[in-house]
């Protein structure tokens, strides 16, 4: 189904011209601990970047105000939330029309973040039919597995891009919601704004340019060389009584890396 972005980029742009899709999500991702993040989703329907913003005090409340405002050829709805603290921590990018992905991220061992590159998943999506509506977009129900966990998601066919947060795509239409049901991770539209005019995407790559590049698969097992290095230096000087790394966390799991 990877035909579909440049399908809907394409016939978007025929329609509307130079258009730029933004949307802010709210990511939740962990168990005991959620950690909240406010990410930003930019396209311009062939490549797109997904990266964090700011880290939501874990002590505050979230509460959501629903406004909608036109202003000149702009769209733009959302809600607003409290208090976040600045960050720049991830970026993931995504090029369909060379099908490739790249992941600016933190890799244990490593002082500075690395880039990551990989082609763009395919995951294979079972539509339902239950509808909804967030933001004022009617969204569809759809149900796949990604990196190990199993994913509900919420698409808009109104917005033409099969496209979504983080790594997710695939769909007839963006999403605007996925939850794994696990109840590991979330990511939920809070605002979204369609606008004619220049889209700068964020391509590490380009913009981290001395950072390491890395296949993920590379990536997972010089982590895993560097937990065993570590394991190897707490038991010469513990005895190895306490030290326990779990690998195990993070949004895709580690046995569904190939």
């Amino acid at each position: 189904m990877k035909f579909l972005p440049m399908v809907f980029g394409i016939f978007a742009q025929f329609l509307f011209g130079q258009n730029c899709l933004e949307i802010k999500f709210l990511q939740l991702a962990g168990n005991e601990f959620q950690a909240r993040t406010l990410n930003e989703f930019k396209s311009d329907y062939q490549q797109s970047h997904y990266r964090s913003l700011e880290f939501l005090n874990i002590d505050e409340t979230f509460e959501e105000e629903k406004k909608v405002e036109s202003i000149g050829n702009n769209i733009v709805i959302a809600t607003t939330s409290h208090i976040f603290q600045e960050t720049d921590d991830n970026i993931t990018y995504k090029n369909f029309l060379s099908d490739s992905l790249v992941d600016y991220d933190y890799m244990m061992g490593k002082s500075n973040h690395v880039n990551i590159v990989q082609k763009i998943p395919e995951i294979n999506w079972q539509i339902q039919l239950e509808k909804d509506s967030i933001l004022g977009f009617t969204v569809q129900k759809a149900e796949g597995k990604f990196g190990g966990r199993d994913y509900t998601a919420w698409f808009a066919s109104d917005i033409s891009i099969s496209d979504g947060p983080f790594k997710l795509n695939g769909l007839p239409g963006m999403i605007l919601k996925a939850e794994s049901e696990d109840g590991f991770v979330s990511f939920i539209a809070q605002e979204i704004n369609i606008f004619k005019g220049e889209c700068a995407i964020d391509n590490p790559l380009i913009s981290h340019a001395q950072a390491a590049v890395y296949t993920l698969k590379q990536k997972r097992e010089e982590e895993i060389r560097n937990v065993k290095k570590n394991k190897a230096y707490m038991h010469s000087k513990t005895g190895g009584s306490y030290f326990n790394y779990d690998m195990s966390g993070g949004i895709e799991k580690p046995d569904s890396i190939e």
